[in-house]
């Protein structure tokens, strides 16, 4: 039967061969390429939607409906709604479909034969549903008073205000989208009220359309907003039970009019369940995108350093860690995530060779290459982009990029802290976690044990807002290519950590503690120029003759370099009260350069 079935497939949607399968349009979304992959296997038909995710149970209940010929005895009937989209005159230019099956609720386009939309439909340059409803209550109104028309996101909220002796339309694009400017053009000259979800899709939704209205000249005073305080989560018109008069009740002149606070009683839990969960942490462990340096939970974090110390280098060489299969990340444990990389600063041109150096381009991670400002309504967008594309981890370069317009004065506390805290809200809401660049003072503490948290540049309070910080330093003057990383936050607190980088490939080699990276570079350079010899020197002659300065951190350093190491005799003698330690190349060492030979720069207690 199935291949019977997959027979009438092939020729009822010409599908195409492709290996073992057959590929055609799905039927659930609107497919514009094809993207749905079928193939009988026993008596089963197989779906797999490689594009939309699309449920198999909804793909066969979506064919079952439009074939039923072929589908006959094949389960209960889908529901379906069909919403006509029509112009000014009241043609139809587009039908929504919404359909709900065992896979849950799903949304397609049809054009005004009934045909499935194949791309030909542009959800933001339809008009508004009910348009022509709207025209006739322009034309009706008295005198100089405006209508008053209440605008929801979606035909069934629209549908039941319309029901309570309301004028409204919906939008159709989405919580993701906006209306065209056409499409939005018959709204002026009208009182509006906007009743967005309630979600931050949905508000970030409505304030895009009221930016745009204000752009086409409707004046502020003629713009409200629902404000429904007891709505239940993702809740729009069609939900409320109220009158006519009680919707009129909730209209604010602003979406931040929301007498509550922000208050919601339903998020007050008793102390135990924290307890509960506090414990299954503690038993299973926190989870972490990379080992103690990322936490895998939806928390805001900032690479900081001094401007061109790499840290778009580094953060291409986590993408390439995170995204595919090298399993580690400077010598820590990484956990496969999709990655989406916002490339707000760099050039076009400039990511991509970034990128082809460093990447094999076969991770699984996205680009967006081009500037974007971190408001409200941006990350609204994002939050349904994150969660509808299954992105764990979020890289943004850079922070000053994202937020420039919101802050004029990055040392003024509370403007910083309120971009901060509306950054990790959106991390808190996507269940994801975010890493951005940021730029460091002038005056940061650039020794290895400084607090990672006060590098961050501008108002202090910003980094405190942040979850954790991760703080880049240069490993000594110069055009070095070697790097130290630390990390202070929540479940972060890692030591100094040294690496190198190669120039040429982007690749990143972890060194090990900075303690014992340090100890490399001085004995690299104590060989090089031949400071130590078999004649006993002191660390500060050594020092001298490696060109180092004479003082106690120098000392320090070369003693590090030379104790313990093998080739290498520590003598010790005493002056009267005084204590003297002489360091030189035992006889073996002499007679065998070999002995003393370090591993190349890079390998130096690197996970392999």
């Amino acid at each position: 039967m199935s291949a019977e079935r997959e027979a009438a497939l092939v020729r009822l949607t010409d599908a195409r061969r492709i290996g073992r399968e057959w590929r055609t349009h799905c039927p659930v979304h609107d497919d514009e390429h094809p993207s749905l992959d079928f193939r009988a296997e026993g008596d089963r038909l197989l779906f797999c939607c490689r594009t939309g995710g699309c449920q198999s149970e909804d793909v066969f209940a979506a064919f079952r409906e439009r074939y039923p010929e072929v589908f006959r005895n094949g389960g209960p009937s889908p529901e379906r709604q069909r919403w006509a989209i029509r112009d000014e005159s009241g043609a139809v230019v587009a039908v929504h479909v919404r359909y709900r099956g065992p896979g849950g609720k799903r949304y397609s386009w049809e054009t005004p034969s009934g045909e499935p939309s194949r791309g030909e439909v542009k959800p933001a340059r339809l008009p508004l549903y009910r348009l022509p409803e709207l025209l006739a209550a322009k034309i009706a109104a008295e005198g100089d008073q405006p209508p008053l028309v209440v605008v929801t996101e979606g035909e069934k909220a629209a549908d039941a205000l319309a029901r309570l002796g309301l004028d409204a339309v919906g939008s159709v694009t989405g919580s993701s989208g906006v209306p065209c400017d056409e499409s939005l053009r018959p709204l002026l000259g009208c009182h509006v009220i906007l009743w967005p979800d309630n979600d931050a899709a949905g508000r970030g939704h409505m304030r895009r359309m009221a930016d745009r209205l204000l752009a086409l000249g409707l004046p502020e005073a003629d713009i409200g907003y629902i404000i429904w305080t007891s709505a239940p989560p993702k809740g729009d018109a069609a939900d409320f039970k109220g009158t006519r008069d009680e919707v009129l009740r909730l209209v604010q002149p602003s979406l931040d009019d929301d007498p509550t606070g922000g208050f919601d009683p339903s998020r007050v839990v008793p102390v135990s369940t924290l307890v509960e969960e506090g414990r299954a942490i503690l038993a299973e462990g926190v989870r972490y995108v990379v080992d103690a340096m990322v936490p895998d939970y939806g928390m805001l974090g900032f690479l900081v350093g001094y401007a061109k110390v790499g840290k778009s280098t580094l953060g291409v060489a986590l993408v390439r860690a995170v995204s595919g299969s090298a399993g580690e990340f400077l010598g820590r444990a990484v956990s496969k995530r999709r990655v989406l990389y916002l490339a707000l600063e760099d050039p076009r041109e400039y990511l991509a060779w970034m990128m082809a150096r460093s990447l094999a381009g076969t991770e699984d991670a996205l680009a967006y290459p081009g500037s974007l400002v971190l408001d409200e309504p941006t990350l609204a967008g994002l939050e349904t982009f994150v969660r509808r594309e299954g992105v764990g981890l979020i890289y943004v370069s850079t922070f000053t990029a994202g937020v420039r317009g919101l802050v004029r004065d990055e040392n003024d506390n509370a403007q910083l802290t309120g971009v901060v805290e509306s950054l990790k809200g959106f991390t808190r809401r996507a269940g994801v976690p975010a890493l951005l660049e940021a730029h460091s003072g002038k005056g940061e503490d650039q020794s290895p044990d400084a607090d990672p948290v006060r590098a961050l540049r501008g108002a202090s309070a910003a980094a405190a807002a942040a979850d954790f910080v991760l703080s880049l330093k240069r490993d000594g003057r110069g055009l070095t290519t070697r790097r130290v990383l630390s990390g202070g936050g929540r479940f972060v607190n890692f030591p100094p950590l040294a690496f190198d980088y190669d120039a040429q490939t982007g690749h990143v080699e972890c060194l090990g503690s900075q303690k014992s990276a340090g100890a490399e570079t001085t004995w690299r350079l104590i060989q090089e120029v031949g400071a130590l010899s078999a004649e006993e020197r002191s660390a500060s002659a050594i020092a001298k003759a490696a060109g180092m300065t004479d003082n106690s951190g120098s000392r320090a350093m070369v003693r590090a370099a030379l104790d313990d190491r093998h080739g290498v005799e520590r003598i010790t003698k005493y002056q009267g009260t005084k204590t003297v330690v002489y360091f030189r190349l035992s006889d073996e060492a002499v007679t065998d350069p070999g002995a003393t030979k370090c591993p190349p720069l890079g390998f130096v207690g690197a996970k392999r």
